[in-house]
């Protein structure tokens, strides 16, 4: 009976601690979560590669033996925005954390050249994929690292255009990224002072079928929210330099197009790869 009472008490005990633990790792994911959606929103943002609903013109002189040329404007929209975080704790105070979105949206492509702004409609599906790290320092939670963010294709199978490398250069900062996936600690990411000038090149590749030149168009999005053409040299190459702007994490894009995408208003051709990167801006 001794020995009976004795079982029953630690299997109630244990019982006990498995719930306790369950409604820890519970509130932590909560406390993560609000922490993503809240206070860290704008480093697990999409870099607003949808253009913030805004007409984006796309002036860019074209080459000589062009057969692939910018449209007057084009711009993306969100229909729907679905995101799924998912949270693991390695060891005790520590959480690895990947944000994915599935976003649906429209294109607009104006091609008219005639003054006016009636583009043509298509709808768009991709996913943004984000990791991090977080750490507990006393009650809170810190975020520690973060990755590139890329926006894919939704089917992998038509993903055809993509990027290999993103570099950055800036006074006292130079660093080529090769793995989106790679959570970067906060402190290696770039940290640049405000009005200094930075260069971007983004190396892509494109495995479409398309006949046009150039294969791929490459733009740049950098604070605030400022979507500019880059130029391409030697091929598959973008190069582009903006100012630095604003204030605290914001965070710059290489945004690789295949250029059979915007030929044509309302064609079936859509393909692209993006990375966006967060960097600190020092006063």
């Amino acid at each position: 009976m001794k020995k009976l009472l004795v079982l029953t008490m630690v299997l109630v005990c244990g019982a006990f601690m498995f719930s306790c633990n369950q409604n820890k790792a519970s509130d932590d994911r909560a406390e993560i979560e609000a922490l993503i959606n809240g206070p860290y929103a704008a480093l697990f943002g999409g870099g607003d590669m949808t253009g913030s609903n805004e007409p984006g013109g796309s002036n860019s002189p074209n080459g000589i033996e062009a057969t692939a040329t910018q449209p007057q404007h084009w711009w993306r929209t969100v229909s729907s925005w679905n995101r799924v975080i998912t949270i693991e704790f390695p060891s005790d105070g520590v959480a690895d954390v990947t944000v994915e979105d599935s976003v649906n949206g429209i294109l607009y492509v104006d091609r008219s050249f005639d003054g006016q702004l009636n583009p043509g409609q298509r709808t768009w599906v991709n996913r943004h994929q984000k990791y991090a790290t977080f750490e507990k320092t006393g009650n809170n939670w810190l975020l520690t690292g973060i990755s590139v963010g890329e926006w894919k294709m939704e089917d992998p199978g038509v993903q055809y255009v993509n990027i290999v490398s993103m570099r950055i250069e800036a006074p006292g900062f130079d660093h080529t990224y090769t793995n989106p996936g790679e959570v970067i600690p906060l402190d290696e990411l770039p940290h640049i002072n405000v009005n200094a000038d930075v260069d971007v090149t983004v190396v892509t590749t494109n495995s479409s079928s398309s006949s046009y030149t150039p294969k791929t168009f490459g733009y740049l999005h950098h604070p605030i929210w400022i979507r500019e053409p880059m130029d391409e040299s030697p091929t598959n190459t973008f190069h582009h330099s903006f100012t630095v702007m604003g204030t605290n994490w914001r965070l710059v894009a290489g945004d690789a197009v295949d250029s059979a995408t915007l030929q044509t208003e309302n064609g079936s051709d859509y393909n692209w790869n993006a990375w966006v990167l967060p960097f600190k801006i020092i006063q």
